[in-house]
């Protein structure tokens, strides 16, 4: 069942008096919508029945007018006479005598504009044409007679008895004449064609026989060709000498929908209704080879204006009657609405929280009994409102005291947390992050206002998921997930994050994972600096005995190579062969002189220095380089650097060692390219080339000793960087493509303690 109250959302009022007024108009409205209905029908029906007979009396009218012409032609195209004439060879008398009694014939009509006749060849001859008040026979020469030709053609296969009609404009005496051509072919005593007759009817006379006929409707009467072309229209016939059909532009399809035109040409006849008219249509010589149709519109605001009356006057009587209705209605409702709003007052007065309110109606019936049970009511409210405020009192107090506990247990679990080096994060299964320890913000760097709410990922993870994620792990396996993973810091150095994920049960299955979040790269890098300074230490070790051991057998082999130089008896040959030896020794020497300046380093004396000052001497002492091998060197200093605390010798000795390799990486016409700038907690210096580059297999290995690509490369000098630029408490990294180029790093602190320098000498 359909529940109204949600439809319509109405006061009783309203809904008592909707119920008044619907049952009194209901019968009204019912009865008059039958009796518009019937009236519109019946009228619809007369007035078309009416349009109907006038159409068709129309049709009557003007097809006795045309009848009447086509029996004339039929009569003349059996003339003996005119018969005579078309078959005869010209005889002037014979065509004076047709002529006379041809022009009598229309005298007595007076509705024809001129009448001929031509043989079988198209000749014309004899023509009677009106001038002014009577009927006279046209001279044979002039142009008045040609044009048999058109004719001709128009009769064309037509058999004895057949006519056409057709609508023309003659020009006679300088003026165009509107006129019907009816032409009829004339047969012969044997049965062959022998010529043609065409009467020419005034067009104005046909209009005066369709004026006569006019609707009380105010409708149009109008007579069109089977091609839509106007021949009468009352709206268009301003010149008589013109006649409409001629007119292109003034068409039947152009005027009316195409419905309508097409039931009107359909050669029948009938009415049809279309928005705004009714047509009434019926055929003219349906019979012969032309059809022409007759019709009539009427306006539709014409024939239903007596219903658009009765419509009015029947709702003006409807509003009227409602009103009455709904005044009566009204009335009669506040009875019912009156103590009705008193009870509503009174439960606002209530629901105020005024319990000691009471109704009085005197009504003495349902609503007054209603009225007593809401006073029993707000009675037995005030009671439990009393009782309510007992155990609302007791209740707060219990409430305070235990948030007081919370509050106190809650500060001492986050001031734990907060003190905490590592961060705990607490996620929802969609990685959310719902609150962290303040460690998060060291960590991330981000306020905790700003990250509740958003992904992990999105802050340790450039903002797209790991794929390797502990916490899903942790979700998907219920168990506790650890792992370690290298994310971009801030200054874009690498860092190490340790995260142990631990799912959080609730009803049995994981709701939430809390993520401990330690930072390790300190641990990670004093491992990684623990293992290579062991690595070194050996290889320092070797490096050392090696290195005494081979010195003392190239400084007794160079002196026994000197003195043999010193022969006299030498000849040139075996001098050269002693020099070439020599320099070879000497350039062993030099490699153990590497190895013993890797092995035994000697100690950094830490001072604050300025590092583009720095850079600029460790070009100068590779500026030869660049001039011998062809290489364009660019150099670009950030102005105003903090000063670093370094050992300017040691540091220098790195850049060297740098700006010589990138050198040694280019070809002819190729650039290196140094860079200083200041960040936020460092200072960069940038060593980059366009030359062959590093192959990806070799970047985990360039900063191992004794590891070299190049034929006469040591393998010590990156490791002498890496270990200078540790020293000094910075970081070296590496960015190379094969064929592109390769750039080199170095971040030096701008804040370093000069104690943490001597930690690591001593280490």
């Amino acid at each position: 069942m359909i529940d109204l109250n949600r439809i319509l959302k109405l006061n009783i009022r309203a809904k008592l008096t909707v119920a008044f007024v619907g049952i009194a108009m209901l019968p009204l409205l019912i009865v008059g919508l039958y009796a518009i209905r019937m009236h519109t029908r019946s009228l619809q029906d007369s007035q078309l029945l009416h349009l109907g007979h006038d159409v068709l009396t129309i049709r009557e009218r003007t097809e006795t007018f045309l009848n009447g012409v086509e029996g004339d032609v039929r009569f003349l195209s059996h003339s003996p006479a005119l018969l005579a004439l078309v078959e005869s060879e010209g005889d002037r008398a014979l065509r004076q005598r047709v002529a006379d009694h041809i022009a009598a014939f229309a005298q007595a009509k007076r509705i024809y504009y001129q009448i001929w006749c031509a043989d079988r060849e198209g000749q014309v001859m004899m023509k009677v044409r009106w001038q002014g008040d009577r009927y006279a026979t046209l001279p044979q020469e002039g142009p008045d007679w040609t044009g048999a030709s058109y004719y001709l053609h128009l009769i064309e296969g037509l058999r004895p008895g057949q006519f056409t009609v057709a609508p023309v404009e003659l020009t006679g005496d300088g003026e165009l004449v509107a006129a019907i051509s009816y032409a009829l072919p004339i047969f012969g005593r044997s049965g062959g064609f022998a010529g043609i007759v065409v009467a020419d009817v005034f067009a104005r006379d046909l209009f005066r026989v369709v004026e006569r006929s006019h609707s009380s409707l105010g409708g149009k009467i109008i007579l069109v060709s089977q091609e839509g072309y106007y021949l009468y229209h009352p709206d268009k016939k301003r010149e008589w000498s013109k006649l409409l059909a001629s007119r292109h532009e003034d068409t039947l399809q152009r005027d009316y929908p195409p419905e309508a035109a097409t039931s009107i040409l359909s050669g029948q006849a009938g009415t049809v209704l279309s928005s705004e008219l009714v047509i009434a249509y019926a055929p003219l010589l349906n019979h012969g080879p032309s059809i022409y149709t007759v019709f009539e519109s009427v306006p539709k605001s014409a024939i239903f204006a007596p219903v658009a009356s009765f419509k009015r006057f029947f709702f003006i009587f409807f509003i009227l009657f409602v009103g009455a209705s709904a005044v009566l209605a009204y009335f009669a409702t506040v009875q019912f609405t009156r103590p009705i709003r008193r009870l509503q007052e009174g439960a606002e007065v209530v629901a105020a929280g005024d319990f000691g309110h009471r109704l009085r109606t005197g009504t003495y019936d349902e609503i007054e009994r209603l009225a007593e049970a809401f006073n029993r009511m707000a009675e037995s409210l005030q009671d439990r409102e009393a009782q309510i405020r007992r155990h609302e009192s007791e209740l707060e107090a219990l409430v305070a005291e235990r948030t007081r506990e919370l509050s106190e247990e809650k500060g001492r679990l986050q001031a734990v947390l907060d003190n905490v080096p590592s961060a705990f994060v607490m996620l929802d299964p969609d990685l959310t992050i719902r609150s962290a320890s303040a460690a998060f913000e060291r960590i991330t760097g981000r306020a905790l206002d700003r990250v509740r709410g958003m992904k992990c990922y999105d802050l340790l993870w450039d903002e797209r998921a790991c794929s390797n994620c502990s916490a899903r792990r942790a979700l998907q396996s219920g168990q506790i997930v650890a792992d370690v993973s290298q994310v971009a810091g801030q200054e874009g150095d690498a860092r190490y994050i340790e995260r142990v994920a631990i799912p959080i049960r609730a009803n049995g299955r994981v709701e939430r994972v809390l993520e401990v979040i330690t930072d390790v790269t300190e641990r990670k890098r004093i491992e990684a600096q623990m293992i290579r300074s062991e690595k070194l230490a050996v290889v320092g070790e070797m490096a050392s005995v090696i290195a005494h051991e081979v010195r003392n057998s190239l400084t007794s082999v160079k002196m026994i190579l000197q003195l043999e130089m010193e022969r006299q008896d030498l000849n040139e040959t075996d001098r050269e062969a002693l020099e070439v030896a020599v320099s070879s020794v000497r350039r062993m020497e030099s490699m153990v002189s590497d190895l013993l300046k890797f092995a035994r380093p000697t100690p950094p004396v830490f001072a604050p220095h300025d590092v583009n000052r720095i850079v600029e001497e460790a070009v100068g002492l590779t500026q030869y380089q660049f001039n011998r091998n062809g290489v364009r060197f660019v150099c670009r200093l950030a102005p105003e650097l903090p000063a670093v605390t370094a050992d300017e010798s040691h540091l220098k000795e790195a850049f060297v060692n740098l700006i010589l390799n990138a050198s040694a990486a280019v070809l002819e016409g190729g650039e290196v390219a140094v860079e200083t700038r200041r960040t936020d907690a460092t200072v960069e210096v940038t060593v980059s080339d366009d030359g062959c580059g590093i192959p990806e297999a070799h970047l985990g290995r360039i900063f191992d000793p004794f590891f070299t690509t190049r034929p006469d490369g040591t393998g010590l000098g990156l490791s002498i960087v890496r270990r200078a630029v540790e020293q000094h408490g910075g970081t070296i990294s590496v960015e190379s493509r094969e064929r592109q180029g390769t750039r080199f790093t170095v971040r030096l602190p701008t804040s370093r303690r000069l104690n943490v320098a001597e930690d690591l000498r001593a280490s």
